[in-house]
């Protein structure tokens, strides 16, 4: 009887308390500039985030839009709880250049990244050049334009760096921007931050004697009078700083594809 009733007590237990899965926090790296969206399997039922350096938007039931409070965010965690009685973990780590601009979660935190520009970008990246004499060089780093390249509503630029020194190169920032052609000193107000849709290539670093190409999806546009569209990098505790201007007339060469 003793035994029964153990066996019982044992079953009530089990019967209420469901098995815990323990599962490694997904990365998600974030920036001030761009929105990273997590799509869940299931609506949202509630969000904490570890710091308010990060800031998060409910856009639809189930996907969450993550991004950056400032220029800069200490490294933190994210929770979500779904109605499907999930929990999923995320670490947010700040990073100019996000990796990943749409996260597809599964149950249990499986990860399916998804960027509908992946493809296109690969070929890009094996079409002839179209642009021929558009770059700078700094320290023996070159940076060059490779081409440009229009679908549908979306354009894409192929870049060429080239580090023909035996110092390493560390990118502390890329970005584009719509900058004023005659401006005296450069100010927020007069550049304009243009998020691309994704970037398609390495860019932390580029060894001595090495080099890369990327390719940018940025949405489709076209260039004011008076201003031009920048393309600006930054080495990280360095001074061979690059920086090219394209103009209109030379964003009229993209090619159809």
């Amino acid at each position: 009887m003793v035994n029964l009733l153990l066996v019982i007590m044992l079953l009530v237990v089990a019967s209420g308390v469901r098995a815990q899965v323990f599962s490694e926090p997904v990365l998600v790296e974030i920036c001030s500039n761009k929105t990273v969206s997590l799509v869940f399997p299931a609506a949202i039922v509630s969000t904490d985030r570890g710091s308010n350096e990060v800031m998060v938007q409910q856009a639809a039931e189930n996907i969450l839009k993550v991004k950056a409070a400032g220029d800069s965010c200490r490294e933190t965690n994210l929770t979500v709880v779904t109605a499907d009685h999930q929990l999923y973990s995320f670490i947010v780590r700040y990073h100019s250049q996000p990796a990943h601009l749409t996260i597809q979660l599964g149950q249990r935190s499986t990860v399916k990244v998804v960027n509908p520009w992946e493809a296109p970008c690969t070929h890009v990246s094996l079409l002839p050049n179209n642009i021929v004499g558009l770059k700078r060089v700094s320290g023996k780093v070159l940076l060059q334009v490779l081409g440009w390249y229009v679908q549908g509503s979306v354009m894409f630029c192929k870049l060429k760096i080239e580090n023909r020194s035996q110092i390493g190169y560390d990118i502390e920032r890329l970005g584009f921007y719509l900058a004023d052609n005659h401006a005296l000193r450069r100010t927020a107000t007069q550049e304009i931050p243009v998020a691309p849709l994704l970037l398609q290539g390495d860019t932390s670093t580029i060894g001595g004697r090495t080099a890369r190409q990327w390719v940018i999806a940025i949405p489709k546009f076209t260039i004011p009078d008076q201003k031009h569209f920048a393309i600006e990098i930054i080495e990280k505790n360095g001074g061979r700083h690059l920086s090219i201007a394209i103009h209109n007339r030379q964003l009229m060469q993209a090619k159809a594809f």
